[in-house]
């Protein structure tokens, strides 16, 4: 069975879906108020708890944020308090597959001067050994993404497909994040066909199964078809606001993540929710 996979319009570079952007032209590290830190491990696999834990000196009850560097700028990771010895203790997002440049900032609280505590660095890495290399893929457009910074907002067409397929459509999802950082929210069900009707006003992205004569696109063997529509002041200036991915349900794949051997429906949902976040094909084997 021949098995065809497309896009359109899809493309994009994209950073991770971070919280608050911080000057990194401010004070130098371990100006101020004296703050150390230590990690838990300098390598952990993604999903794995990862703690930062130190001290702020004459930190009773002192805020503190842990903070990552991303093209040259802090973003805020997590926050937290400091207990009535000046010890913090803070849990590190492993979301997405990245060597964190960490520091930790106590910010600066009535007579008491902010802080910044030394970097260390952390690398998330798969928890299995990928096929391929770092240059293995192909954007379809270097200015065409979403917005990175806010978590892309989804729904699911249940349609006709296999029961426990939302399963395997989140375990899908939360792969592209580990590669991507983009972090998305589910918000239920929909009677919307992806594709072929509109969802604007309902959500950001619909993911579900529908018929080749719903969805012409899944005619001839086309085992799913992911597209997307951006706006923007110009053709090299686009954001992605809306993106559909449709499975055909009468397609007889094995029903689950992946499958040793076999063609799993798991393996489609990532290769078209790919496109949907902006990844186009690649030639590499």
């Amino acid at each position: 069975m021949l098995l065809v996979l497309c896009l359109v319009l899809a493309g994009g570079s994209w950073a991770p879906a971070l919280g608050d952007l911080v000057d990194a032209s401010g004070p130098s590290a371990r100006a101020g108020t004296k703050v150390s830190i230590k990690t838990s491990t300098s390598v952990a696999k993604a999903g794995r708890k990862v703690l930062v834990t130190g001290r702020v000196a004459a930190g009773k009850k002192r805020a503190v944020r842990l903070e990552t560097k991303v093209d040259g700028v802090w973003r805020g990771l997590a926050s937290g308090r400091t207990d009535k010895r000046g010890r913090y203790r803070l849990r590190l997002p492993t979301t997405w597959y990245r060597t964190h440049t960490l520091r930790v900032l106590a910010p600066a609280a009535g007579d008491r001067p902010a802080g910044t505590s030394r970097t260390r660095t952390v690398r998330v890495k798969p928890s299995y050994r990928p096929i391929g290399d770092r240059g293995s893929y192909t954007l379809a457009g270097e200015s065409y993404r979403w917005n990175p910074c806010a978590p892309i907002e989804w729904r699911f067409r249940a349609g006709q497909g296999f029961g426990g397929s939302l399963k395997v459509v989140k375990r899908s999802l939360t792969e592209v994040t580990r590669a991507t950082g983009l972090a998305f929210t589910y918000r239920g069900t929909t009677s919307t066909v992806p594709i072929s009707e509109d969802h604007a006003g309902e959500a950001d992205l619909v993911i579900g199964w529908a018929t080749p004569r719903e969805v012409p696109e899944l005619a001839g063997g086309t085992a799913g078809f992911a597209q997307t529509k951006a706006i923007g002041p110009s053709s090299d200036r686009l954001e992605i606001a809306q993106g559909a991915v449709a499975l055909d349900s009468t397609e007889p794949l094995t029903e689950s993540y992946a499958a040793k051997g076999l063609v799993a429906w798991g393996q489609i949902m990532v290769h078209e929710i790919g496109h949907a976040v902006g990844l186009a094909h690649t030639d590499a084997r």
